[in-house]
């Protein structure tokens, strides 16, 4: 049964719902035929970089560039496989430290040249030297995770990764498989300027052409044998106007959507051109808290909701303003289940229930904390940063969130910038007070999702990813004292529920859902959606009778 919902926010929903025209765009890109796979996605990169994932200046890259190259493990379903791409296998020293990956033979670049463990070691090495001043997933995320020191190449095709200290196999064999593998003559030979734009890959397909604010073509390598090439060409169109992209599909423009509005599922599926999927996604969405000291917005502006959200009382009371039941029902059109931490089912705490919505309690708990309404019912206020997207970070949910918390007093004002200025100023942990977030995650590890916020030898609060500077020491502690615990399965997992524990206890997220998924996929083909934010273009086909 729906939840009730404001009258507020049900005005909201059918003015939003009402602004989603099905217009066609003009047809000066590619389009889907038999040799042709055709995807729509929300944004263009800043680069193509293979070190720069994400991040300031990568934009939404990932997708693409996982075609064009190819990692020594790749993280298959998100539920768990992690399976054999460059490497066939893998060996790891006594101490647990190094990580020795076996190359296949005869691999080869773009442009011909051998790919060798010196090629694999010049990736992960290139990636991590901070004077080349990337960003993202890989420097950002994978460095800091792992511990990493080095890369080195032992011989033609064994590469050695060296970590500070042992780690939890699952959690670093994946957090390994997110390197891009790239060729080191091509990539010395390129300023960091040329290697954004030009790609010389070692994946299944190399790119073709890049149409600034267009699409992205790329086509089959030859002989390319380590994974499927369903399609001769792929084509990444970029279309930022969810509508337009729903549109694009229904006429058979476009083969595959990932989250596409939820209000659109109908009209997909009653096109007879394509299927409206959803499914569990493991993609977490949350409201961070900024308690970053020394933000802008902290030091220039200083307010009473800025201060406020620093108490952890404060953190826990707005946790009861949020009806997640509702934003789900109402908003996305599906069930989800609201998270008690920053992992993911079934790694997640085994005995915490989430926090209800009961607003009652959450104005009790901020009277308690000496934030009373004012004569004018209002708390304090707060600014809450995020992009226009869709699916879980569409506006009509960002907005219901706001509306929620200013139901309790808490005046909250939802500010949507562009993608390039909000994922600035997340990294530089400027972002705030409040933003709408989102980070991949995973079924298979609750450290890998833990790793958001790593430990003290990792920075803790300054470490890139820990996006609300979330400063707690019993969970950087933690983190500096799982790796010693790598043989004693049954202790590592006392220690990761304790450390869950603490992040419920002293929130630095406002937790809402993992999920849930959307999308449109073409009739004309046979392809298996991804629960992760990864789409596969390379394993769809077309089906046998078309």
């Amino acid at each position: 049964m729906n939840k009730r919902i404001p009258l507020l926010l049900s005005l909201l929903l059918i003015v939003v719902l009402g602004l989603v025209p099905l217009i066609s765009t003009a047809q000066s890109v590619p389009t889907p035929d038999e040799d042709t796979l055709v995807i729509a996605i929300n944004g263009e990169p800043g680069s193509l970089d293979p070190s720069q994932v994400g991040g300031s200046t990568g934009g939404s890259n990932f997708r693409i560039m996982m075609h064009t190259f190819a990692t020594l493990y790749e993280l298959g379903q998100a539920s768990g496989a992690i399976d054999p791409y460059l490497a066939h296998s893998f060996t790891v020293s006594e101490d647990g430290t190094e990580w020795t990956f076996h190359m296949h033979e005869g691999l080869t670049c773009d442009d011909g040249e051998p790919l060798t463990a010196e090629d694999a070691a010049y990736s992960f090495n290139r990636m991590a030297d901070p004077a080349n001043g990337f960003t993202g997933n890989s420097a950002g995320f994978v460095v800091a995770s792992t511990g990493f020191i080095e890369a080195r190449a032992d011989s033609e095709l064994d590469v050695t990764i060296v970590a500070q200290k042992p780690q939890n196999r699952a959690m670093r064999l994946g957090l390994y498989s997110e390197i891009l593998i790239h060729c080191k003559d091509s990539y010395e030979a390129m300023s960091l300027e040329e290697a954004a734009r030009n790609v010389v890959g070692s994946g299944p397909y190399s790119l073709t052409e890049w149409v600034p604010g267009e699409y992205i073509s790329m086509h089959a390598v030859e002989g390319f044998g380590l994974r499927p090439q369903g399609f001769d060409e792929i084509v990444w169109r970029f279309i930022p106007e969810p509508s337009t992209a729903v549109a694009e599909v229904i006429t058979g423009n476009v083969d595959i959507y990932k989250e596409f509005p939820a209000n659109q599922a109908d009209a997909i599926s009653n096109s007879g051109m394509a299927e409206a999927r959803f499914f569990p996604g493991t993609t977490r969405t949350y409201i961070g808290f900024n308690l970053n000291p020394d933000a802008p917005f902290r030091v220039n502006t200083p307010s009473l909701g800025a201060d406020a959200i620093m108490e952890t009382d404060v953190r826990v009371a707005l946790q009861y303003a949020i009806d997640t039941d509702a934003i789900c029902e109402n908003l996305l059109l599906t069930t989800c289940e609201r998270a008690t931490s920053l992992v993911n089912a079934p790694n997640n705490h085994p005995t915490l229930e989430p926090y209800p919505y009961d607003p009652a309690k959450a104005e009790e708990l901020l009277d308690a904390a000496g934030y009373p309404r004012g004569d004018d019912g209002v708390r304090f206020s707060l600014e809450m940063k995020s992009r226009r997207l869709s699916g879980a970070m569409a506006p009509e949910v960002v907005l219901a969130t706001a509306q929620m918390l200013s139901d309790i007093g808490v005046q909250t004002e939802a500010i949507f910038q562009e993608s390039g200025d909000w994922v600035a100023e997340l990294i530089t942990h400027d972002l705030g007070p409040l933003y709408f977030g989102r980070t991949g995650g995973s079924e298979w590890s609750a450290q890998y999702d833990m790793a958001d916020i790593p430990g003290h030898a990792a920075g803790c609060e300054e470490a890139e990813t820990n996006y609300t500077h979330w400063k707690n020491d019993f969970w950087c502690t933690g983190w500096d004292t799982l790796p010693s615990l790598t043989g004693d399965p049954e202790a590592e997992r006392e220690l990761e529920i304790a450390m869950l524990e603490e992040f419920y206890r002293d929130p630095p997220w406002l937790m809402l859902f993992a999920g849930p998924r959307t999308e449109a996929v073409s009739n004309r083909i046979e392809y298996q959606s991804r629960a992760d934010y990864f789409i596969t273009g390379y394993a769809a086909v077309l089906k046998e009778d078309m």
